[in-house]
């Protein structure tokens, strides 16, 4: 997993998310490129997030959620608590964005327990991402 990658394609979403489409593309790309499942993952995760709270530009939702569904399926073990964050908030918002989701499905409830500790357990992202 590139996490200097993954780490400033969210930071930059958290500044400007119509700044960082394009270079958020262009790690998505150099993730693919090298067969990193993980970043692919997480870097989709940052779009669909960026896309279903900001209420960021649409037009490329479907690619996204369909990068989202194949990278997490085979992608490694995520190690860092916040990355494993970032994955359950994509899945919990998935329904409202992909209707093909349902809101009380496997992925979406087990993802929103997850989250549900994490803010119990007080671990939650500071800042701006905490937020979003």
């Amino acid at each position: 997993m590139n996490t200097p990658l993954v780490d400033s394609s969210f930071a930059l979403l958290l500044v400007d998310d119509a700044l960082a489409r394009r270079p958020l593309e262009d790690a998505w790309q150099q993730a693919h490129s090298g067969g990193d499942e993980t970043t692919q993952a997480l870097l989709s995760a940052a779009a669909l997030l960026s896309m279903g709270v900001e209420f960021a530009d649409f037009r490329v939702l479907r690619r996204w959620i369909d990068r989202f569904n194949v990278a997490r399926t085979s992608m490694a073990q995520v190690e860092r608590d916040i990355d494993r964050g970032r994955i359950d908030a994509a899945l919990v918002l998935q329904p409202s964005l992909d209707h093909a989701w349902a809101y009380d499905s496997p992925s979406a409830s087990g993802a929103a327990d997850r989250l549900l500790n994490t803010l119990r357990a007080g671990t939650w992202p500071p800042g701006d991402e905490g937020a979003l």
